[in-house]
């Protein structure tokens, strides 16, 4: 852990509060809520027929890019009781980001619904470890942080020593990921920034690598 980072990064982020609230956190609370509801209604309810699920509607969060929606959203109406026997893996209870490698073998089996194109997009390590965070994240948003690797994740392995990288397999990625934000978040409080719960420190942790980290390691010319 380079502590300097830290302090230094939380002095910064403290002229960040009203950044934090209102343009992090109010829409991913209340997001958050109405996907959550949206797909418990599809896991306990079902779809009638013609019914379109969308697991991510912009104009309620945009934590997954579009081309990550855009094929997940092709694999749920095309195979629902794949997705409905992923999530309800995922979110078996306490939850647990571990959970994630039985979320992924599950709808491992459904992705030859999707084109060429789109199952490209679904192969990497980053991007099935943020997918199965981004549903741990709605289901419960201030307790689970989520993972992106250019997000949260940059900033994470910047404030660490870089050879102590994160797991590199989904289930311990998003273990050790969850864990150092949870010690950062301590850590966080102790230098005086008093981030209330998971939510706000991945807020924080997105906004230092979104805006931060060109202040703080400037390219050289």
């Amino acid at each position: 852990m380079f502590r300097r980072r830290l302090e230094e990064a939380s002095d910064w982020l403290l002229t960040q509060e009203e950044n934090l609230e209102r343009n992090e956190r109010d829409y991913k609370v209340k997001g958050a809520a109405q996907v959550h509801a949206q797909l418990q209604a599809f896991l306990t309810q079902g779809g009638g027929a013609g019914t379109k699920l969308n697991i991510q509607p912009q104009k309620d969060l945009n934590l997954l890019n579009w081309q990550i929606v855009d094929g997940l959203n092709t694999l749920v109406n095309i195979h629902p009781e794949v997705f409905r026997s992923a999530l309800t893996a995922l979110w078996a209870q306490p939850l647990d980001p571990r959970h994630a490698e039985g979320f992924w073998s599950t709808l491992d089996a459904a992705l030859d619904a999707l084109s060429a194109t789109q199952r490209k997009h679904f192969s990497g390590l980053g991007t099935r470890a943020s997918v199965a965070s981004s549903f741990l994240c709605l289901a419960d948003p201030l307790g689970h942080p989520f993972y992106r690797p250019s997000f949260g994740g940059k900033t994470v392995e910047w404030l660490y020593d870089k050879k102590d990288g994160l797991e590199r397999t989904i289930g311990h990625l998003l273990t050790d990921d969850v864990g150092r934000c949870r010690s950062l978040h301590r850590q966080f409080q102790d230098v005086g920034l008093l981030l209330r719960d998971m939510l706000d420190t991945q807020s924080a942790l997105y906004i230092l690598s979104d805006q931060y980290l060109d202040i703080a390691r400037p390219k050289k010319k």
